[in-house]
């Protein structure tokens, strides 16, 4: 039916967005330290819409319009259509053929805040419906998402601006641990500590070279996430010398 095929396309499009390449892997770490399923979280995404900003239920609604357009009742309707004349010279033109998940893709990217409220509340969502988010739980989801925005959003500008902020739990020990991490045994800091997100020179140089190798794509920022290894434009960071001085 061309509703579930709709329905995969979207769930395609939501696990290219949040799990591919590296956009959340902390917070999956996370869930397989406490052995519950990652899908889930997913599943418990597409049955409640509500959790969906204005934002992002604009563009996966675009994105349901697009993909039903490449639909048809038989493959002689598909034949003709892809044949006649006029198509072909459009696809040539660049009128047709978007590639809608690569455009709503990008648009999500550029969604951080709406596109992370969503993951996180998902998550806890699955997880209070499992029994499981503990207070532990939801005090490290509320600190990783902050953490994660510092070092996320907004990946591709200002990347020469070194951003700072206070967190109570050692984020350089959790890397260590590759982020697999059991939330209800990690010991909370009783000071919390100040870390400093940057990009260094190598990314400043990467970022800045794939950005003007797609800049006249026609799908430039689209192309750009599909080819690319997201954690090289992803701030680095490590514990202020500053706070530490302050302390």
């Amino acid at each position: 039916k061309e509703s579930d095929y709709l329905e995969c396309r979207v769930m395609n499009l939501l696990i290219a967005t949040f799990y591919n390449n590296s956009m959340f892997g902390e917070l999956f770490e996370m869930l397989r330290a406490i052995k519950t399923s990652s899908f889930d979280c997913f599943i418990y995404m597409i049955n409640h819409p509500e959790l969906y900003s204005k934002r992002i239920k604009k563009i996966i609604k675009n994105f349901e319009k697009e993909t039903t357009e490449d639909l048809f009742d038989s493959w002689q309707e598909a034949h003709d259509f892809v044949l006649d004349p006029t198509v072909i010279n459009q696809y040539i033109g660049g009128d047709m053929g978007t590639n809608e998940l690569l455009v709503s893709r990008a648009l999500l990217f550029n969604e951080f805040k709406d596109v992370s409220d969503l993951m996180f509340d998902s998550v806890k969502g699955s997880l209070e419906e499992k029994n499981l988010l503990t207070q532990e739980c939801a005090n490290y989801l509320f600190e990783l998402k902050a953490f994660l925005t510092m070092q996320k959003k907004d990946p591709l500008i200002k990347t020469k601006t070194v951003k700072s902020a206070l967190f109570k739990y050692d984020f350089e020990e959790i890397r260590k641990a590759n982020y697999h991490i059991d939330p209800n045994s990690l010991p909370v800091l009783d000071i919390p500590l100040n870390f400093d997100f940057f990009h260094d020179e190598n990314q400043q140089k990467h970022i800045s070279n794939q950005i003007k190798l797609y800049e006249h794509h026609v799908h430039g920022l689209g192309k750009l996430l599909q080819n690319s290894n997201l954690n090289m434009f992803f701030r680095r960071f490590n514990k202020s010398t500053r706070q530490m001085e302050r302390q």
